[in-house]
């Protein structure tokens, strides 16, 4: 696949997290790995913790009450625009098991962080992840733009990976409040970056968060595609079937 039109005067890179340069177990893009992290938190923090006074859980209930609420806040994110923390999304969990005990912030808050912890163990980093940032790092400001219910998991992740301090600004939706493709998201990272979006290119691997909300600002833009995908998009440039290509193409197509 080749890019459509002319990628020049670049002067910023701004990368997604999730499957762009971190392998994170999603529930809509890696269910059974999301699931298996979730059931490891249930067993090794939720059910040993003091949030109940009873030590009587079921996972398959939780399990359906999780996926419930986890679906329910990311179709809603879709819609509003707003990002749902791990800590709502626990809450509306244990408001679906109808548990008859009250549950403070304090307490969600510390299972949220345990969630967090669980699920950042089950990260990887994406083959040539590291190479990329580091080859890319002396010519372009680097930025990261992610949506995720968990800001611990992203940052946790990177200083595990990558180094944080490779990028000039990270924008992540569970601090700003905001979602991917909606503008404000996009605009935070291009105000703090501090360069016009026709001189920043986006990398990223969804169609509709990535490259459309990128495009939809004035960003250039580079899908990582999936293997087998070969349809061609107006509002796609540059096409990489491994974030290892990126360096060459900027190179190629400058």
């Amino acid at each position: 696949m080749m890019k459509r039109g002319a990628i020049t005067n670049i002067e910023a890179i701004v990368f997604d997290w999730g499957d762009t340069l971190v392998r994170v177990p999603g529930i809509t893009t890696d269910p059974q790995a999301h699931f298996a992290s979730v059931r490891e938190f249930f067993e090794k923090e939720f059910i040993s913790s003091a949030l109940m006074g009873t030590s009587t859980w079921d996972w398959d209930v939780f399990q359906e009450c999780y996926r419930n609420a986890a679906l329910s806040l990311v179709r809603k994110s879709a819609q509003t625009g707003l990002e749902f923390d791990f800590e709502t999304r626990l809450g509306l969990t244990i408001e679906m098991m109808d548990i008859q005990t009250r549950i403070d912030g304090g307490q969600l808050g510390r299972l949220a962080q345990k969630l967090s912890k669980t699920i950042t163990e089950h990260c990887t980093l994406v083959e040539g992840a590291l190479d990329v940032v580091c080859a890319l790092k002396p010519y372009f400001k680097l930025g990261l733009l992610s949506n995720y219910p968990s800001s611990m998991v992203v940052r946790q992740t990177l200083k595990q990976f990558v180094d944080r301090r490779y990028f000039d600004t990270m924008v992540i939706s569970a601090d700003i409040g905001v979602v991917k493709p909606f503008k404000q998201s996009f605009n935070t990272v291009v105000n703090r970056l501090g360069v016009k979006p026709c001189n920043i290119l986006f990398v990223g691997d969804d169609l509709t968060n990535d490259m459309l909300g990128a495009k939809n600002i004035g960003m250039k833009t580079a899908w990582l595609y999936q293997s087998g995908q070969s349809e061609e998009y107006e509002f796609v440039d540059i096409y990489l079937e491994s974030i290892l290509d990126l360096p060459n193409k900027l190179r190629n197509k400058s």
